[in-house]
């Protein structure tokens, strides 16, 4: 048998480097008979993850095929680990998690470095690619998203959690282990939504159980994260500039998905790509409410106030244990959202979102809201818009499950307009105002608040929030 051939791709990454492009992209010609390449990787200056650890180098890890370029590109991708592990394989019938298997089709490949963090003195960088011969044809992934029919019909509201990993990307559990978990909270739907790769789509179209699992890419560049759901091909995530993540946008709603900008807020990380780019989504609410979600907050009534109808949503950014007592913070399902569908399919969930008919709580067992408004004749829940003349009333009803002794308030314009003392599991009140400009109003349920805490976004403790009704007023 003839003996593996041994590469190894070496050099040093300066922070000058990093500065003119952070992902580097190390040629490797790779010869007719090759069933597989196994790499692993080292590189200086590699300290400890924990919190409060001193600064270090974070290098991520990743394979481009033939056709591979530099950004943007369409074709040729193979895998991304991040800097999840240390080596990996990918070969004609199976492949590490994150990289996907396939015909090892000789030419020019590159291992994918990314300097995501370095110190000043920069690092040295080993990369050794053993070539394993053999039979080096195999079936290639084709990333489709799977149309079946409805698990369930509707309409109805449907509770699921919009952001989640496996060992794919940087969780530590299977696919298995996260789908029992999601039927442990009960959830109705599941967005599995890997860092950079689709390797995990083959699993989610081989599932058949009572969850509806929708595909997914977490987007996750130096400057910010996106979601794309439904998505039927690879993102390049190598985005640098606002331009650049237009371009992926775009690219994810001509295969029919939807965007969301996630956890825009300090240690999220933050978004660095601005509030223009044409997104669906804002993942408004990111792990229990404490962890900086108020900034999210913030950053998504910019765009309402903006006069942006995008859409607020929560993803827990659980990253799956195999051992439930090893869970790290957060758990599936914190928090909770519950989209108002025409059925339990991944074109009825989305669409329920587009159209804005999404509530977020704390948990799958809620608290849950209830929101709808009329004027002139028109009835609306969260998402819809009122056409009104000015001066016509606008009368919302308002009402909380299971939030006995919690403030509701009504907000418009990042502003309190209304508040209400809960008082029982099954609260309903009514509040009018007449209608005097362009305006968005949606309902949150929080923790009372001391005195000196009112006015304070960093004291809000949030059990459940909506989305805006939009009342736009004509002459």
């Amino acid at each position: 048998m003839t003996e593996p051939t041994v590469l190894h791709l070496r050099g040093h990454i300066s922070p000058a480097d990093r500065e003119a492009n952070p992902h580097l992209m190390l040629p490797l010609d790779v010869p007719e008979g090759i069933a597989a390449l196994e790499v692993a990787y080292t590189y200086t200056g590699r300290g400890s993850r924990e919190p409060h650890a001193p600064p270090d180098n974070q290098i991520d890890i990743g394979l481009l095929g033939p056709g591979g370029t530099p950004f943007p590109c369409e074709r040729g991708f193979r895998g991304w680990s991040g800097t999840a592990r240390d080596a990996f394989r990918v070969g004609v019938g199976d492949a590490t998690p994150g990289y996907i298997a396939g015909p090892i089709t000789p030419g020019r490949w590159h291992i994918l470095l990314g300097a995501y963090k370095l110190i000043a003195e920069g690092t040295d960088y080993d990369v050794t690619v053993r070539l394993i011969p053999g039979e080096a044809q195999g079936e290639a992934l084709r990333p489709t998203v799977r149309e079946d029919a409805p698990l369930r019909p509707g309409p109805a509201w449907f509770r699921g959690d919009l952001h989640s990993h496996t060992h794919h990307s940087d969780g530590t559990g299977s696919l298995e282990d996260l789908v029992q978990r999601a039927a442990d909270a009960g959830l109705d739907f599941l967005a599995v939504t890997e860092h950079n790769t689709i390797s995990h789509y083959p699993e989610l179209a081989a599932y058949r159980g009572p969850i509806l699992l929708i595909p997914g890419q977490e987007v996750t560049t130096y400057k910010g994260h996106l979601n794309a759901w439904a998505c039927d091909r690879w993102l390049d995530f190598r985005v640098r500039t606002t331009e650049d993540m237009a371009w992926v946008v775009d690219q994810a709603h001509r295969s029919g998905a939807l965007v969301s900008i996630n956890h825009p807020k300090y240690d999220g990380p933050d978004w660095e790509l601005g509030q223009d780019l044409d997104v669906d989504c804002v993942e408004v609410w990111q792990a229990p409410w404490f962890v900086s979600n108020y900034e999210s907050l913030a950053f998504w009534e910019r765009m309402l106030n903006a006069r942006r109808r995008v859409v607020g949503v929560g993803g827990s950014d659980c990253h799956v244990a195999p051992v439930l007592a090893r869970q790290p913070m957060p758990n599936l399902a914190q928090p909770t959202t519950w989209v108002w569908a025409g059925e339990l399919s991944a074109r009825g969930i989305l669409d329920g979102i587009r159209a804005g008919h999404v509530h977020i709580s704390a948990g799958p067992e809620g608290p849950r809201l209830r929101f709808t408004a009329e004027a002139a004749g028109q009835t609306a829940m969260a998402g819809d818009v009122l056409a009104v003349r000015p001066g016509e009333t606008l009368r919302f009803r308002v009402g909380a499950e299971g939030g006995d002794g919690l403030w509701l308030r009504m907000v418009s314009g990042g502003r309190e307009v209304a508040r209400w003392v809960v008082q029982g599991d099954d609260f309903s009140a009514e509040w009018e105002t007449p209608a005097s400009g362009d305006a968005w109003y949606r309902l949150d349920l929080l923790n009372p608040l001391e005195p000196h805490e009112e006015g304070d976004p960093t004291a809000v403790m949030m059990e459940a929030m909506t989305n805006p009704v939009y009342a736009l007023v004509r002459a």
